[in-house]
């Protein structure tokens, strides 16, 4: 099989996936029963795909050396998001409607409705980011993850500046729809969790120090918060109780 960098479901049509790759993107309209290569990408390495969920049929796609793509007639057409990050390692998008890209060359944005990119690395530390993320519970609220740890931006402020969270190497950053929980993982494969927005971290990795955490999904259910972690030991579930 092939190397999937990430996947990603159409919020508007679940039927609908799509899947970056380092030979291009594939979509599938029946779930990932039958897939096809979106032809306008072939011969570009997938990295990131997000979907807007205030712009049906507008969906992102990052890649390694090749920038940023978009289309906003359910992939019919793409164009490329020009003069931004060369490679867009992760994508967020925030309840504005806002896209925010980690690549190699930081973090940006490219503000809804724009035609040009926002430089948002300030005060980051010079070093390829990995990991960008939207907190849901405070949507001004911005993380980013790098080999110099999680770092936090606050959109709202006069003056931005990154603060460091961490000292750890991160490559991602991720919470449940909640936002109660976020979630660190490091450069080798161990995760970390906070409670208060980054402020605390305890290990949230017990009784999978071994595995390498590849990625992430978090959620509430009626029996407490359900994280699914992608290892190398296979796909691993926990479900803290609520109370």
């Amino acid at each position: 099989g092939r190397t999937v960098s990430a996947a990603a479901v159409d919020p508007t049509a679940p039927s609908r996936v799509l899947v970056a790759t380092p030979e291009g993107t594939y979509e599938s309209n029946d779930r990932g029963e039958n897939w096809s290569p979106i032809a306008a990408l072939a011969g570009l390495s997938g990295r990131s795909i997000a979907f807007d969920p205030l712009r049906p049929g507008t969906v992102f796609v990052g890649t390694v050396g090749s920038g940023v793509y978009h289309s906003s007639n359910d992939g019919q057409t793409w164009s490329p998001l020009a003069g931004g990050p060369v490679t867009a390692s992760a994508l967020s998008i925030d309840a504005a409607g806002h896209l925010y890209v980690a690549g190699d060359a930081g973090v940006w944005q490219w503000p809804q409705g724009g035609t040009a990119w926002v430089d948002l690395r300030f005060n980051l530390p010079s070093a390829p980011v990995t990991g960008i993320h939207v907190h849901p519970a405070a949507p001004n609220v911005l993380f980013a993850a790098s080999g110099t740890g999680i770092h936090v931006l606050s959109n709202s402020n006069l003056t931005p500046q990154w603060v460091a969270l961490t000292v750890e190497g991160a490559r991602f950053v991720t919470s449940d729809a909640a936002g109660y929980l976020l979630h660190s993982g490091s450069e080798i494969g161990s995760m970390k969790l906070s409670t208060d927005i980054g402020r605390t971290w305890v290990r949230g990795d017990h009784g999978i120090q071994t595995a390498f955490i590849g990625g992430l999904s978090s959620t509430l259910t009626p029996n407490g918060r359900r994280v699914i972690a992608a290892t190398d030991l296979g796909v691993i579930a926990s479900t803290t109780p609520s109370g």
